[in-house]
């Protein structure tokens, strides 16, 4: 007979009462525990804690998010733990499926999880097995990689699911409260990270870049992001550096430039990573919208088709807005065979459009230009 796993809900807070009932209504009564890890809240985070039978622990804060992470897992007594931000929450049924869906032997497991609405979800380690020795490292950005990887190298198992988890704080309104409190760790952190330590060093090189750019520095976030890039010339780190660290640095930077209207620098960059990255969807596609912001609509037009014909976004290593599943793709290929008079091609793409999301007047209207210009 077999006997059913237990799971219990581990989360550090700290002024999280805006969303943390959202987070623990998710679970709705699908784990057996309930542990809420306090590093020194004033608002009403534990009240709603309690509300929903958590057990209730504090932590002094000491500007550690590895710290208070492996306090909020220790003297947990279930079999499995997951591990939740105060603003993540499961859509409905997800939790449901957590226990039907982890194997007994798995020392780990992913979520699809999503960072941000509107966008593609990436895997995340945020289950896992109690009692295994899993502890996290970094003082932002925590991470199990150093934990996973002697799993790994012991032959134990590891898993991956498609339950879904999204996470809410990454609003407009919830931003500067973030970028405040994250940016002195994540400088701390940088200074800590040494140059032997390249995964983690693009890590949060990435987000540092982008916290300067928050922060009204975006000048400042060029010239570091760039540096930062400019590293993947050597051999020694582009080799050994998963592709999702030095993505999301380009990614990054490439969103700055665009906000501070150089688009000539963005292209430069985007050209310069072709043959460390040329590889992966996510690249071609922000290729394919480099190339299109500059006017370059055939270049454009051959790496937005590469990309259309990557496989399923679950394997994409960092998130793209989904949109560009879709219409969003399709309909910026037609305006590139507009730019190039090549009407009849793009009044298939657009026709495509029509057909991806019917009823949009738009398309229909974008189609119709471009067959009315179409030579006899």
């Amino acid at each position: 007979m077999s006997i059913t796993p237990t799971i219990a809900a581990c989360l550090m807070v700290r002024n999280e009462a805006a969303f943390l009932d959202a987070c623990l209504q998710s679970l709705d009564g699908q784990v057996d525990s309930i542990y809420v890890t306090d590093t020194g809240s004033i608002d009403d985070s534990i009240a709603v804690a309690k509300s929903h039978n958590a057990v209730i622990r504090s932590f002094p804060w000491g500007n550690d998010f590895a710290h208070a992470r492996n306090a909020s897992i220790a003297e947990v007594a279930e079999d499995w733990i997951i591990t939740l931000d105060a603003d993540d929450l499961f859509p409905p049924g997800e939790a449901a499926r957590l226990r039907r869906h982890l194997e007994a032997n798995a020392c780990a497991a992913t979520v699809r999880y999503a960072v941000q609405s509107g966008y593609t979800s990436v895997r995340a380690w945020k289950i896992l097995r109690n009692r295994r020795g899993a502890h996290f490292e970094g003082a932002i950005h925590e991470s199990l990689s150093t934990w996973l990887n002697e799993c790994r190298r012991a032959g134990l198992p590891l898993q991956d699911t498609d339950i879904q988890l999204i996470h809410t704080g990454y609003v407009s309104q919830a931003l500067p409260g973030k970028v405040a409190r994250n940016l002195p760790l994540l400088e701390a952190e940088w200074k800590r990270t040494g140059p032997s330590a390249v995964e983690r060093r693009f890590q949060i090189g990435a987000d540092l870049g982008l916290a300067l750019a928050h922060d009204n520095r975006s000048a400042e976030a060029c010239v570091f992001l760039e540096n930062l890039l400019g590293e993947l010339a050597s051999i020694q780190v582009h080799t050994s550096l998963p592709p999702a660290a030095s993505l999301q640095a380009l990614i990054n930077l490439l969103w700055i430039l665009s906000e501070r209207k150089d688009a000539a620098t963005a292209i430069a960059w985007t050209r310069k990573l072709e043959q460390i990255l040329g590889s992966s969807a996510v690249y071609q596609l922000h290729r394919g919208l480099q190339e299109f912001a500059s006017g370059n609509f055939a270049a454009a037009i051959q790496w937005l088709q590469r990309f259309a014909q990557s496989p399923n976004p679950d394997t994409f290593e960092v998130p793209i807005r989904e949109e560009y599943l879709g219409v969003g793709l399709w309909r910026i290929v037609g305006q590139c065979h507009m730019g190039l008079h090549e009407y009849q091609e793009a009044a298939e793409s657009f026709q495509r459009c029509s057909r991806l999301e019917p009823g949009n007047p738009e398309h229909e209207l974008r189609r119709f230009v471009a067959t009315r210009i179409m030579p006899e």
